[in-house]
């Protein structure tokens, strides 16, 4: 944590004070971020997008679908939440989970660079754009440009949608946007 840093453990400040925040602050306490997790997710970008792949669990545990996005889309936060981990397949290419309250999300197939455990957003801020190329690794598997989304499967209702049962080609419309 902070103490990792001044010794020379870490090499960010932004993670270590990130990671010392996560461990110090009573999310759960207060239902979500400081300004409290929203009562109604939304899906994780702006407009319709339909399912490449049927509701499947991902590596995080969560129930997940792929939408069919290109490469570039916009990829917002679902609602106000906090990173608990990240990995980076290669050149920015992310795979991402975040906590808000007692939800789970993960985001998959995502290109942004500044990011790092501990760090927050707002329902709709732009967390990175889905990514265009094609890592094969432990940390991401992907044959072209699309964004995976999990959900916790106690919480699988985002947009007033039910995800966890969701088949190829469903067309489903976002309420979210961009701040």
């Amino acid at each position: 944590m902070i103490s990792s840093f001044l010794e020379g453990k870490a090499t960010d400040i932004n993670k270590a004070i990130g990671a010392a925040l996560l461990v110090a602050m009573p999310l759960l306490s207060s239902g979500g971020l400081a300004q409290g997790a929203s009562a109604n997710p939304k899906m994780p970008f702006q407009g319709s997008a339909s399912t490449s792949q049927g509701t499947h669990n991902d590596g995080y545990g969560l129930k997940a679908v792929d939408f069919r996005l290109p490469a570039g889309t916009p990829v917002l936060a679902p609602e106000n939440a906090v990173v608990i981990s990240t990995c980076n397949a290669g050149n920015n290419h992310r795979a991402i989970k975040l906590r808000a309250g007692t939800r789970y999300f993960s985001l998959i197939h995502v290109n942004t660079a500044n990011i790092y455990v501990g760090k927050t957003y707002l329902q709709g801020q732009m967390i990175g754009t889905v990514a265009g190329d094609r890592p094969w690794n432990n940390c991401a598997k992907s044959t072209g440009a699309h964004l995976h989304f999990g959900v916790s499967p106690s919480s699988p209702v985002v947009d007033g949608v039910n995800i966890a049962n969701l088949r190829v080609g469903t067309v489903l419309r976002s309420t979210n946007y961009r701040r």
